[in-house]
């Protein structure tokens, strides 16, 4: 993995595979398939569906299909210094300093002691012209589902009960995506102590040729157990002695494509971009 460059600062204050070949793509190239909309649509759908008949069946309140335990939404700021042209894109085009909202949460698990993905998503606002910039963030460096169509088969997977199936299906298999979930799944002591990446990449600047993936690096002085704690609350209890103590910081770092081939634009279950 190449060396990610920090782009900026985020203060955090407390405020209660598959295998299949792919072609080989130029620089920042991305690759629309013709049924991509159509996809996307029955995505929308079947998510819809599925959360509404969880709800259903659990006679409790409509949680979300994923990222489903909030552990803490925190106010904070995105701190952006002065940086070399190259890193001077976007958000991160003059020194300045955002008001931020990150939700931190379990994308699965209600108990915060069971291995899970955990994530961090990120509104930047204060923009010019009042506008908003989101970053999306997951624990592990790859996404189990390579591409939009092999997720919408997981999807599928979820809706009828077969995802089991789905992954080890001998005609049709996806043990990549397995290995992906299984390693990725983690109980850490404090989910301010951990990374977090994009997994997907994107366009950093006005060149179409320029593609990067995001990453939020912890940066703070204080450090929790590394062991998992007792409470199947233990996380949120954390952020908050975590908080009580000093804010928590992360450097905003980006990494950028410089292999198409080796960094693919459209393989998100590939960890180099």
């Amino acid at each position: 993995m190449r060396r990610a460059h920090v782009v900026g600062l985020v203060a955090l204050l407390l405020a209660l595979g598959g295998c299949a070949s792919r072609p080989v793509l130029a620089p920042g190239e991305e690759l629309v398939a013709p049924d991509e909309d159509a996809i996307a649509a029955e995505m929308v759908s079947l998510i819809r569906d599925i959360t509404l008949a969880r709800s259903r069946a659990e006679g409790g309140p409509v949680r979300r299909f994923n990222q489903v335990k909030t552990l803490a939404c925190l106010d904070g700021t995105l701190q952006v210094p002065a940086l070399p042209a190259e890193l001077a894109q976007g958000v991160f085009a003059e020194p300045a300093s955002f008001p931020v909202t990150v939700r931190l949460a379990n994308a699965s698990e209600m108990d915060d002691r069971e291995a899970d993905l955990r994530g961090f998503s990120m509104v930047v606002r204060g923009l010019p012209g009042g506008a908003e910039q989101h970053f999306l963030f997951n624990s592990h460096p790859a996404l189990f589902a390579a591409d939009p169509e092999e997720f919408l088969g997981f999807i599928r997977a979820t809706a009828d009960d077969s995802r089991a199936w789905w992954f080890l299906n001998p005609f049709d298999s996806h043990l990549g995506a397995l290995m992906i979930l299984l390693r990725a799944r983690d109980t850490p002591g404090s989910v301010l102590d951990i990374p977090y990446w994009s997994t997907t990449p994107s366009r950093f600047g006005p060149d179409a040729a320029t593609a990067v993936k995001h990453a939020v690096l912890p940066c703070s002085a204080h450090r929790a157990p590394e062991e998992p704690g007792d409470s199947p609350d233990y996380l949120r209890e954390r952020i908050g002695e975590h908080l009580a103590a000093g804010p928590a910081c992360f450097d905003f770092a980006v990494q950028f494509q410089t292999d198409p081939a080796r960094m693919p634009v459209e393989d998100g279950a590939t960890v180099r971009i």
